[in-house]
């Protein structure tokens, strides 16, 4: 019998170890078809060609896949995930290709922030400085979509299309009531009056504190949408904020009575329009080429160029900073980037650093570990920050040592404060469950935290006091990284957010600047004049990104994300309140503004 199982469990270990290798030769057989694929298939920019955008898919900072290969069979996403600098750098080189007549935005929702949008904003305008066109047209035209189509020269919008415009608004959603019902008591301790982001956990409506700084920099970032409509559409700002104010838009022909798109037009008209403006013939076919294929066909990528001897790190810091060594294009992992930060720092060919930061902040401790390993960068290399989206709480606490600190106007940044929520589950389990504990203990608090007992007051007292601590902690950072006196900075701490125009008022950031303006103040600094832009953490290979399609936890994670729609956020939320439970760095909630 011992023999039996001896030889059932070694052809187990051999079929275990044969299907490993199989999936190994597999995937490495498909990327290299597709791969070779790619090299055979580049497409060739032909003559009088039309540049297409989309941007219906995420424009993220950090160029990632999610493609699931057995669905697109394609390695990146199509227009759009390629990452904000390579979807700029090919509007540039559009700009000055003979190849390209003009730009043709086909938008309706356009899901990235408004600092994003505003540098795309900037690489429209740019492209409008030669004599090419750019013509836009929307069948539902959403808000965010409206900004990057009124740098067009021509907007249209489809006849039984949807116009937007009605001013912007933020919704939090609170789940204090589910909470009560469920008898889990949140036990939450925080640092900082402005500090809302467990207010989803204790009450039922915003503070008023809240209402206030959340208010302050949605009319910051709206008056900065206005005043760009008002220059691209020749109206005055006044006339477009009682449009909007009146919810004077009902219909698409009253967008184009008031002077918001020039008119209503079928597919095929726009067709017709864009023949026109190349000489082409009414029967002759459009060469309408997409972001995906024109940045192949002209080489243009994220994951930087190596040949020269002095480089340039851009290192994207975008999404949750967590605790872990995962590597995912929507986390920050602590010990990932610890490792990564060390390699940079020891390579003697990277010459300076630019952080781009794109994160409402998460761990207190994985901040912190990101914080000392870019203050050891510093002693040798300068260190640049470019601020995306959202730069804020633990965002900024990576941040507030740089050498210098650039933000878009419509950036979300400060939040600096500490919050630190467990549950008491005790009502829950005896009440809905008929659970109970018991034990017994060497001391006063061995047991603490236990979170099925009611908590004393010397108990709250002690992780009340870990609170503040971080939190004097954080300020003392932010006042030595920005030559601030620590009255200074907690004057304008305490949890409140602002915005990058803000944001420069006080003293938190330098300069409204891009991610292209850090990179160059970042060479000026190191003083070279030869260098390459190196991308980390680099983008995954053909390979990994097939492995990963074994991830059934990714996979899983996606597909609920997918079928949930609008209400993926709420469940993610939920999913994450468990690690909430060490002190957090973190916006108030996730914003999403439209």
């Amino acid at each position: 019998m011992k023999q039996f199982f001896k030889y059932v469990f070694a052809t187990l270990v051999g079929l275990i170890f044969f299907w490993v290798l199989a999936m190994v030769i597999f995937g490495g057989i498909i990327a290299s078809s597709i791969s070779s694929s790619m090299k055979e298939d580049k497409v060739e920019i032909s003559a009088n060609s039309i540049l297409h955008l989309k941007f219906n898919t995420p424009v993220n900072d950090r160029p990632y896949d999610d493609a699931d290969f057995f669905e697109s069979f394609i390695p990146v996403d199509v227009d759009g995930n390629l990452g904000l600098k390579p979807v700029i750098d090919a509007i540039e080189k559009a700009k000055n290709d003979d190849e390209i007549r003009g730009i043709y935005l086909e938008l309706d929702a356009v899901p990235t922030g408004f600092a994003n949008l505003s540098a795309l904003q900037d690489a429209l305008r740019d492209f409008k400085t030669t004599d090419k066109f750019i013509v836009a047209n929307s069948r539902f035209m959403t808000q965010k979509a409206y900004a990057l189509a009124a740098v067009a020269d021509e907007i249209y919008i489809h006849p039984e299309g949807y116009f937007d415009f009605k001013g912007l608004s933020a919704q939090v959603t609170f789940i204090k009531g589910t909470l009560d019902k469920l008898g889990v008591e949140p036990m939450i301790f925080y640092a900082g009056k402005f500090k809302s982001a467990t207010e989803p956990l204790r009450r039922k409506n915003m503070s008023e504190a809240n209402k206030l700084q959340t208010k302050e920099f949605i009319e910051d970032i709206y008056g900065n949408y206005i005043a760009s409509l008002a220059n691209n559409r020749g109206l005055t700002e006044a006339a477009l904020r009682d449009i909007a104010d009146n919810m004077e838009v009902r219909t698409t022909e009253d967008a184009v009575k008031l002077n918001l798109v020039d008119g209503l037009k079928y597919d095929d008209e726009i067709a017709d329009i864009l023949r026109q403006k190349i000489g082409f013939d009414e029967e002759e076919e459009l060469d309408m080429v997409s972001l995906e294929d024109y940045s192949d066909s002209r080489d243009i990528d994220a994951k930087g160029k190596y040949s020269g001897s002095n480089r340039v790190a851009v290192v994207y810091a975008e999404g949750t900073i967590v605790m872990g060594d995962s590597e995912t294009g929507d986390q920050i992992s602590g010990d990932h980037y610890l490792k990564l930060l060390q390699k940079i720092r020891k390579n003697d060919k990277i010459k300076a650093v630019v952080l781009r930061v794109n994160s409402p902040g998460g761990s207190a401790f994985a901040s912190d570990l990101i914080w000392r390993e870019l203050e050891l960068i510093q002693k040798d290399k300068p260190v640049v920050v470019s601020m995306g989206n959202y730069a804020a709480s633990g965002g900024y606490y990576i941040a507030c040592n740089a050498d210098k600190i650039f933000a878009e106007e419509n950036t979300i940044t400060g939040s600096i404060g500490v919050f630190a929520t467990l549950f008491n589950l005790r009502k829950m389990m005896e009440d809905k469950l008929g659970v109970t504990t018991d034990g017994v203990s060497t001391g006063k608090y061995s047991d603490f935290p236990n979170l099925t007992k009611e908590w004393s007051a010397e108990e709250e007292a002690i992780l009340q006091t870990q609170v503040d601590e971080i939190y004097d902690d954080f300020i003392g950072k932010v006042a030595k990284g920005r030559e601030m006196n620590i009255e200074q900075v907690h004057e304008i701490a305490q949890g409140r957010v602002w915005s990058g125009e803000d944001a420069i008022e006080i003293g938190l950031v330098d300069e409204i600047g891009s991610l292209d303006d850090a990179i160059a103040h970042a060479v000026s600094l190191a003083e070279v004049d030869d260098y390459n832009v190196a991308v980390y953490p680099k983008p995954k290979t053909e390979f990994e990104r097939i492995m990963e399609l074994f991830d059934m936890e990714a996979k899983m994670d996606k597909k609920i994300n997918r079928e949930l729609g609008a209400y993926a956020d709420t469940f993610n939320y939920l999913k994450n309140l468990e690690k909430m439970q060490e002190p957090q760095m973190r916006m108030p909630y996730d914003l999403e503004i439209e």
